[in-house]
């Protein structure tokens, strides 16, 4: 069975009753190898793109359906801003891991939709030079907020939508900005999960494919 196959049977695996599997011993089987060297895996990385696929078959990818991809990274950060500053009371660790997933993920789903196929090497060149990393948790969040900003704003420069500036930037402008939200993001889940940040977010990869597999994805 090819790779990409594997994964997908393991992802969106099914119990003989038709209801979704929760896959996440199956993906951990399929990691890549080397995906100590990425931070994001090469079998994470086929079912980000599956899900990518699965929105443009639903939205289209028209410039504004990409800038609501690049918007939905602020809507995840600021949940992981709500989960951080209610613990250790309304929410937990794992409860801010999860929401840090959620800001990789659109930012990964973001990043496919404006790199395409170089989306893969763009983060894991800019991955080497922060792996060893040692900022702690609320500068990595600040981090974030600070390259979603320049996201934005790198996006609106290459779309030239502010017409007094017109185009201004490019597209690897705005993958290595989403590269950098992804990135800060990567580091804070490391924190939060005590160095278990892998397996933490195939689960939640896991989780989300199979969840959209169930809306016909």
């Amino acid at each position: 069975m090819p790779d990409t196959e594997k994964i997908r049977a393991a992802v969106f695996a099914r119990a003989a009753s038709g209801e979704t599997l929760y896959a996440r011993e199956a993906v951990l089987d399929v990691i890549d190898e080397r995906s100590h060297d990425t931070v994001i895996s090469t079998g994470q990385w086929a079912t980000i793109r599956h899900l990518v696929d699965w929105i443009d078959r639903a939205n289209g990818r028209t410039p504004h359906e990409v800038a609501m991809r690049i918007l939905k990274i602020t809507e995840e950060n600021g949940e992981v801003a709500t989960a951080h500053m209610a613990m250790p009371g309304q929410y937990s660790r794992a409860d801010v891991a999860d929401e840090l997933c959620d800001v990789m993920l659109s930012a990964a789903v973001a990043l496919v939709t404006v790199a395409g196929d170089t989306a893969e090497d763009l983060l894991a060149v800019q991955w080497a030079d922060v792996r060893r990393d040692t900022r702690n948790f609320t500068t990595c969040f600040y981090e974030i907020v600070a390259s979603i900003g320049r996201a934005a704003r790198t996006y609106i420069g290459m779309t030239g939508q502010n017409p007094r500036k017109g185009v201004t930037h490019t597209r690897e402008d705005v993958a290595a900005e989403l590269c950098d939200v992804i990135l800060a993001a990567a580091v804070a889940l490391v924190l939060v999960t005590d160095g278990k940040a892998e397996q933490v977010l195939s689960a939640k990869l896991a989780k989300v494919a199979a969840r959209a597999e169930t809306v016909g994805a």
